[in-house]
């Protein structure tokens, strides 16, 4: 189950201090961050990347113009907004932290490692934003401050969120005794070690000019689609039939699975041989990365619930990251470019924000099945099963976007000499960690229900597909090495069917005479 949303039944002496010390006050925080980096983001492809981290990041006001280049931009090109720029909204988020981690972190029961975790996380903002003060001022310490205070978050995050994970790790076991889960074979936690042992072989044996050859011309990457198509089917079907399906029916979804899962990995290890590199070089392996670990995740889920919920999400996790692979397409003629020939960093930073778009992707998949479920279904029941496990993966999606967030800083510092220089690429995935903090707080501070918590991790969605493809067709940035305008309609049409879908699930989620 869902852990209950905080109690808020302390009463601070004014309403001052009740403001900034509420989560309200921290999802406005949130929304003018998020704000505030998506338009720099915006300025930089028209003023630079300078100019525009300057007008936003180190003025107290900032000033946002209509673009021309947009719909009716003659008229409304003249249009200036004034906002509060980002040291404005980081004096605020200092109070609230300040407020807000002292009175939960005092009043907040459950495991002790817990309550250091939200401690650790407290503390490291705080320190965090100190750096950014000392930034503005000049001051040669921003850096340390910066990057111990970064390093201080994530490992909270880590120690926060671990003791509910257990928790919910020992519910599932108890609930395994009772489910067909406990007759699935063990073999599918040999798939992906066999699959890419079977990836690496095929590839190593063929030779790489040979095995891209034949990757492009046979479309290799749709070959994982031929297994977790039938297992969505079966999976959707044993879920319609409820009792009295056969053993032999019960196990087969969950074996083709399985099957998909090998495949799945033996593209991964070809993809490896043919870059000799991680196989998230650019946009299309990072798809088929990311997809991969979302099925993987979903896969384990599912062996514990044996419920077919996750299994199903397992299926589309892998299935429509195989599609968007295949339809961005693979190129083994560009040229790498020298930054991404770092073996370790490659590794350590995009294996690790990848595996959170991966986190990410499998949390819009069950918010968009629950949408759908409540639109045509008119019913929360599939909601209220999958809230539980929705909630534990977006903050699997949180913790490790953070972490990767934090290890690019890191590579960024020894490649370019700084940790952090308000790149749109580095906004697009500060905006996705901010957006996935402000829906877990949205939901555990009891400001939305179950339908608009599904709604905001849905809306992640939107903030996935700008940093990981959107900012890649800008063509600004000190990471323009990953900048590919083939992805460029598929992002557009996935941006307009999810903000689609988004806004009728808000109307389904109205309440009905």
């Amino acid at each position: 189950m869902e852990p209950a949303p905080e109690p808020r039944n302390e009463t601070p002496r004014s309403a001052l201090v009740r403001f900034f010390s509420g989560t309200g006050c921290t999802l406005l925080i949130l929304s003018a961050g998020i704000l505030l980096l998506f338009l720099a983001s915006i300025d930089s492809a028209r003023y630079g990347t300078e100019i525009a981290a300057r007008s936003y990041f180190g003025s107290v006001i900032a000033l946002w113009q209509y673009p021309v280049e947009w719909p009716l931009g003659s008229f409304l090109s003249y249009l200036w907004v004034p906002l509060p720029g980002a040291p404005v909204v980081a004096l605020a988020a200092l109070a609230n932290l300040a407020l807000a981690g002292w009175s939960r972190i005092r009043r907040r029961g459950g495991p002790l490692v817990g309550r250091i975790g939200l401690a650790m996380v407290h503390f490291g903002l705080i320190g965090a934003l100190c750096g950014y003060a000392l930034l503005l001022f000049g001051s040669p310490a921003a850096l340390v401050a910066t990057e111990v205070s970064a390093s201080v978050v994530v490992a909270g995050l880590v120690l926060f969120f671990s003791p509910s994970l257990a928790a919910s790790s020992r519910r599932e076991t108890a609930q395994e005794r009772m489910g067909t889960s406990e007759r699935l074979s063990r073999s599918w936690l040999f798939a992906p070690v066999l699959g890419a042992s079977a990836g690496a072989f095929l590839a190593v044996s063929n030779g790489p000019a040979a095995m891209a050859a034949l990757y492009g011309e046979r479309h290799m990457d749709l070959l994982p689609v031929l297994l977790y198509g039938p297992a969505l089917c079966l999976f959707v079907a044993n879920r319609m039939k409820g009792e009295g399906i056969p053993e032999w029916r019960e196990k087969l979804p969950f074996s083709l699975l399985s099957g998909g899962i090998v495949l799945h990995s033996a593209l991964l290890a070809v993809l490896c041989v043919l870059w000799g590199l991680p196989p998230v070089t650019d946009l299309h392996s990072s798809a088929l990365f990311a997809g991969w670990v979302g099925a993987l995740i979903a896969a384990a889920v599912e062996k514990k619930r044996g419920d077919g919920l996750a299994g199903m999400a397992a299926c589309l996790a892998g299935g429509l990251s195989l599609a968007a692979g295949f339809f961005i397409g693979a190129d083994f003629s560009r040229p790498l470019a020298p930054v991404i020939a770092s073996r370790t960093w490659l590794v350590l930073h995009v294996c690790t924000i990848a595996a959170g778009y991966g986190a990410a992707i499998l949390a819009v998949i069950l918010a968009d099945v629950t949408i759908l479920a409540r639109i045509f279904r008119k019913d929360d029941d599939l909601a209220r099963k999958l809230s539980g496990l929705l909630l534990g993966t977006v903050a699997a999606a949180l913790v490790l976007t953070a972490a990767g967030v934090l290890l690019g800083g890191f590579w960024a510092e020894g490649a370019w000499g700084r940790f952090w220089g308000w790149d749109p690429k580095e906004n697009a995935a500060l905006m996705l960690v901010l957006w996935l903090a402000l829906t877990l707080h949205a939901r555990r501070g009891g400001h939305v229900a179950l339908a608009g918590f599904m709604n905001l991790a849905a809306l992640a969605g939107l903030f996935l597909a700008w940093s990981w493809a959107g900012v890649n067709l800008m063509g600004v940035g000190l990471h323009s090495y990953g900048f590919t305008g083939a992805g460029a309609w598929a992002t557009l049409i996935y941006t307009i069917l999810q903000g689609a879908l988004v806004i009728a699930g808000l109307r389904a989620a109205r309440p009905r005479n």
